[in-house]
């Protein structure tokens, strides 16, 4: 091992995400293969960075910036979306990580599962375990290109074509997988586990993936990014389950807790280590009580169950969404005098803005500037363009009546 914390950087990402995301964390150098090394040299000025060849795939980009200073044993840094309107970053250290591994490791050591498939890119804390729990067990990890996981019917016919045993992924991938995948048409009896994260999780999706995972056996598990998994729960399929599916009980000893405002609350050493925002890195305090913003309720087996949040994050396909960092890219038109987000939920959660413009600028134009700002999970699906904002009693924004009128 280097000594030095990963942070992974998305291609797909805009220009002016990557910019913000390596001036903040203090970047010092980055692994380009030669496919990406012309895209990667134009985000920053030539003065700003120099290149070195490793070998004929891949080439070294050294930054001449000043780096920043980390806590010790740090091992990953994930950006996410950040309530300030702009990216948030995460950084965990090896000893978190080792915690996590050791768990799984005591979790799903029965199973004795050796092949695996990495769904999750690599900025997504889904892949952590994928990557490492497959490299402590010497085991063989799939990587199927991003083409691969998007077109279902290719994706799965890898699961069956590799025999794999174990798929860890969010439960609107899954849903996709069986509407548009075909799933009959494979021999999937080789999935021994389906690890299901990063959205609230229903019964019906599960007796639906039974159909055809027949052999599989589903866990359900829950963590923000600032704990990657903090809570699990096994699920018991019969035929009388319905509704939510329990995030269920704590994966570590005393590490989880319940306000009386029923927002779930996390310590202890799967948290995060720092936190790194537009105003620099914030060192979290050994025995800090991270709350999560997560509202849950208790069963009366002791099972926690998610009822939603208390703020204006949202999970879209198992990515944090952070509303503000959508309105914040917006306003920064010099044309947009006002922004409105909300959400609705069909099959997925829809992302509707509502904007008032100063100048004649058609939704197109907005979602461009949005493409520029935004990762690709965090576009919205409408951008609708009206006169004025109506206001309730309060003064403030109508929402209802913006929804009835327009939607």
């Amino acid at each position: 091992m280097s000594g030095n914390a990963y942070l992974p950087i998305n291609t797909e990402w805009p220009k002016e995400r990557v910019q913000f995301i390596i001036r903040q964390s203090g970047l010092q150098a980055c692994i380009v293969t030669n496919t990406h090394l012309e895209q990667f040299k134009s985000i920053l000025s030539d003065n700003e960075y120099s290149v070195q060849s490793l070998n004929r795939y891949c080439h070294l980009i050294i930054f001449h910036q000043k780096p920043k200073k980390y806590p010790q044993s740090s091992v990953y840094l994930l950006f996410t979306s950040g309530s300030t309107g702009f990216p948030k970053g995460i950084v965990h250290s090896f000893e978190g990580l080792m915690a996590f591994l050791n768990w799984s490791l005591t979790t799903y050591k029965t199973y004795k599962a050796k092949n695996f498939v990495s769904i999750a890119p690599l900025n997504f804390d889904l892949s952590v375990f994928d990557v490492f729990y497959s490299l402590l067990t010497n085991s063989k990890l799939v990587l199927p290109t991003s083409h691969t996981i998007s077109n279902t019917r290719r994706f799965l016919d890898v699961i069956a074509r590799f025999k794999t045993e174990v798929i860890y992924t969010t439960p609107s991938f899954l849903n996709l997988l069986i509407k548009t995948g075909k799933p009959e048409k494979y021999n999937l009896n080789s999935v021994k586990l389906i690890l299901i994260a990063g959205e609230q999780l229903d019964y019906q999706l599960l007796h639906n993936l039974k159909h055809y995972f027949k052999k599989a056996l589903f866990y359900n598990l829950y963590g923000p990014t600032e704990t990657n998994v903090c809570t699990y729960h096994k699920v018991v399929l019969n035929k009388t389950a319905k509704g939510h599916v329990p995030i269920g009980k704590a994966c570590y000893k005393n590490s989880i807790s319940v306000l009386k405002s029923g927002e779930l609350t996390c310590k202890g050493k799967m948290l995060c280590t720092a936190g790194i925002t537009e105003k620099g890195i914030k060192i979290v305090k050994k025995g800090t009580v991270y709350k999560t913003g997560d509202i849950v309720t208790k069963e009366k087996n002791g099972a926690l169950v998610f009822n939603g949040r208390k703020d204006f994050l949202i999970k879209r396909n198992g990515f944090r969404i952070e509303l503000n960092e959508i309105k914040t890219a917006l306003q920064g038109l010099h044309q947009v005098s006002g922004v409105e987000v909300i959400t609705l939920k069909d099959d997925m959660i829809k992302i509707i803005c509502f904007v008032t413009v100063t100048e004649n600028v058609d939704e197109w134009q907005l979602k461009t500037v949005c493409l520029n700002k935004l990762p690709a999970y965090m576009i919205p699906d409408r951008i609708i363009v009206i006169d004025k904002f109506p206001l309730n009693a309060n003064h403030k924004t109508d929402l209802k009546q913006l929804i009835a009128k327009y939607l």
